[in-house]
């Protein structure tokens, strides 16, 4: 078998199950038969039908495919939970994950096979993508990574010198031997696990290729786990999510000092702009608190003074976050307020 589609899904909408089966079903290559891949969705524990629903009841060309698999979870585990059930059933030599709310682009599947036909010996193809709001009105046109080391194969390390991580795991064809080779999982119950499962995976990787094709369309929408606002759970999973990749960035310089200071490098950038000036001063002072004495930033490295002050005088830090929280809070509502 060639290919293993992957969609997890919890309370996932009919429209978007069918939506997202459609854009597999309705675009198989020419010479691709239907023993040639499969479609594994993982129900996590939904608590309404209309996704398991949509699955049962999918038919392409008047039938339900033969192999388009279903399997259910009795308790929730999160995305990465479902991902982990889906890797260990998969038969396909790659294997490709995408979101229930999201679809392949028009060609995506046969450009898929035809990295796979051309270079089978990749363990990991990254691919490209492009962003819809709720109501298909395109809102970021293609993203295009750095093109300077575009169609070359590189190591794993050598990608994120030269690229970085896009922590996107439907931006990846990933080769089933090679996962399972490096025993690497998803984490479970948590609301954040793309990232740091790509920077593990991705550094083992002995070849990666960079192709520059759209291969599928992301659906922003307000119910998705990336919204914070008036979220102080997500936010402290967001901290917590950091934490799992200072402590990878921590072994990393150990073992690989230039792929640990770039892995450093974003780390700071993302800290600073999405978690300080935009995520911890929504939080009240007990939160604040919490997180930065229990998801200290990376250890041992020159860090941004405040990131530095945060890991040296965390409690202090919350007490001086605190302080200004109510007035950046309440700039914001205002903010809103103009904006309706």
């Amino acid at each position: 078998m060639i290919l293993s589609f992957i969609i997890p899904f919890f309370n996932a909408s009919t429209r978007d199950i069918s939506r997202c089966l459609d854009s597999i079903y309705n675009s198989i290559p020419e010479g691709v038969k239907l023993s040639d891949f499969e479609v594994i969705c993982v129900n996590d524990a939904s608590t309404l039908s209309d996704g398991v629903r949509a699955v049962d009841d999918y038919r392409h060309l008047g039938d339900h495919p033969s192999n388009l698999i279903l399997l259910h979870h009795s308790v929730n585990k999160k995305v990465g939970g479902a991902r982990n059930t889906a890797i260990k059933e998969a038969r396909g030599r790659f294997i490709y994950q995408i979101d229930s709310d999201d679809f392949l682009e028009d060609g995506a599947f046969k450009t898929m096979i035809d990295c796979i036909d051309q270079q089978e010996d990749v363990d990991i193809f990254m691919f490209d993508y492009r962003t819809i709001d709720e109501d298909g009105v395109i809102t970021n046109p293609p993203h295009h990574f750095s093109n300077n080391r575009l169609n070359v194969r590189l190591s794993g390390s050598e990608f994120i010198l030269s690229q970085g991580i896009d922590g996107y795991v439907w931006l990846f064809l990933f080769r089933r031997e090679f996962l399972s080779k490096s025993n690497i999982q998803f984490v479970e119950n948590v609301t954040f696990e793309d990232e740091d499962y790509l920077w593990k995976v991705i550094m083992r990787a002995k070849s990666m290729l960079f192709l520059p094709e759209v291969i599928v369309t992301h659906t922003i929408n307000k119910n998705q786990i990336t919204n914070f606002i008036g979220s102080e759970e997500k936010i402290c999973q967001f901290y917590e999510f950091y934490h799992r990749l200072a402590v990878i960035i921590q072994t990393t310089l150990r073992c690989n000092p230039k792929v640990g200071m770039r892995l450093l490098e974003s780390y700071n950038s993302k800290m600073i702009y999405v978690m300080l000036r935009r995520l911890i001063w929504q939080l009240p002072y007990r939160r604040v608190r919490e997180i930065l004495v229990k998801y200290p930033p990376v250890g041992g490295v020159d860090l941004p003074p405040v990131l530095a002050a945060m890991r040296r005088w965390p409690r202090a830090m919350a007490v001086a976050i605190a302080a200004v929280s109510p007035a950046i809070r309440l700039v914001y509502k205002l903010y809103i307020l103009v904006r309706r």
